[in-house]
């Protein structure tokens, strides 16, 4: 019996011996498991909006999101226009890699880059982000595949359009017709400014901050800066009465840009959350320029005295044929701008806009 009792305290003392160690051997192994911290990347982004304008703290989206989606892995520092580049500079500072991401208006470089003129938006164009998301993301039709070549050859990676629009007239005197349009001398710019040329629009152009000015002194009859939003911003509620209602352009762009060597040393699993990022910043801000625009339309009718007029179906189809002939000769240019083009008018023709 005693010899048995030995036996059992041996046999919980051994037990208890290497369960010991185990828990020690155990607690060492996993403080010996722990990850190093994980690298933290530092990027600057510059867009080209104004620090406090409508549009600037939705274009600050897609920094947000990419500090989300990597969990902090990612910290972006995002500059307002002019603060640390230039708005008309970002595309060369992000190819020469002084920030790493840039936002801005890619018809600042059509002069090297054609077929931005096309990334931009074309008047009396496509009409809703549905169209926009067939025409760049499609494998039918991908034209983010050519605007992404067009960048890489100066050292940037195209990673993304933010969509925003329309363009409208906010004048002095109503706009009903194509007609009245004609004896008017318009301020606007790009595409839309070639189109009303070519309907026989009298076109100026003066500086965003000198809008107000000129058409409360009768310098010109109307202007675009945007849409209804964008003209509220202005107040030109206050010196021009009228909304032309009728877009002249429906879907406008600008594009979130990465600097193509860093874009190229990131992971295939950090481009899927780049990628993913920006694609829902678009969307999110079409849905909120959207919103802006149905508020700024009410509000200035409702609490400014601001009349809406439209044109007529005929002259929209007349416009839009005026458009194409715009169209065309921006195709003429070279070869990526002929392909942007076909594509453009294959969408224009699969959403039953045009024949």
């Amino acid at each position: 019996m005693k010899k048995h009792l030995i036996r059992i305290v041996t046999a919980v003392i051994s037990i208890a011996v290497v369960g010991g160690l185990l828990l020690a051997g155990g607690t060492t192994e996993v403080a010996s498991a722990k990850d190093p911290p994980e690298k933290v990347y530092k990027w600057r982004l510059a867009q080209h909006n104004p620090r406090g304008t409508l549009y600037y703290a939705e274009c600050e989206l897609t920094g947000k999101l990419i500090e989300k989606m990597t969990g902090g892995r990612f910290k972006i520092t995002q500059f307002a226009g002019g603060e640390l580049i230039k708005a008309a500079e970002i595309f060369d500072a992000v190819g020469k890699g002084i920030i790493e991401m840039g936002f801005t208006d890619m018809g600042y470089y059509k002069g090297i880059m054609p077929v931005m003129s096309i990334d931009t938006g074309l008047p009396m164009g496509t009409r809703s982000a549905r169209d926009n998301e067939i025409l760049y993301f499609s494998p039918e039709f991908n034209l983010m595949k050519i605007l992404r070549e067009a960048c890489a050859k100066h050292n940037v990676y195209y990673l993304g359009p933010m969509w925003g629009g329309p363009y409208r007239i906010i004048s002095r005197s109503p706009i009903d017709s194509l007609d009245t349009l004609k004896k008017m001398k318009i301020r606007t710019i790009g595409t839309v400014a070639d189109m009303l040329k070519r309907a026989g629009t009298s076109i100026v152009y003066v500086p965003g901050p000198e809008i107000y000015s000129s058409v409360a002194t009768g310098v010109f009859d109307g202007f675009t800066w945007g849409g209804a939003a964008g003209a509220y911003g202005l107040k030109g509620y206050e010196v021009a009465k009228y909304l032309l209602h009728t877009p002249l352009m429906n879907m406008y762009t600008n594009a979130v840009l990465v600097n193509l060597d860093v874009w190229k040393a990131l992971s295939d699993s950090d481009k899927a959350i780049f990628e993913s990022a920006a694609r829902r910043a678009c969307l999110e801000h079409y849905r909120a320029t959207s919103e802006y625009e149905l508020k700024a339309v009410e509000d200035m009718v409702k609490l400014h005295g601001v009349t809406v007029t439209y044109l007529p179906d005929k002259d929209v189809a007349t416009l839009t044929a005026i458009a194409m002939a715009v169209w065309d000769e921006l195709a003429k240019v070279d070869a990526l701008s002929a392909e942007a083009v076909r594509l453009y008018k294959k969408v224009m023709k699969f959403a039953g806009y045009t024949k």
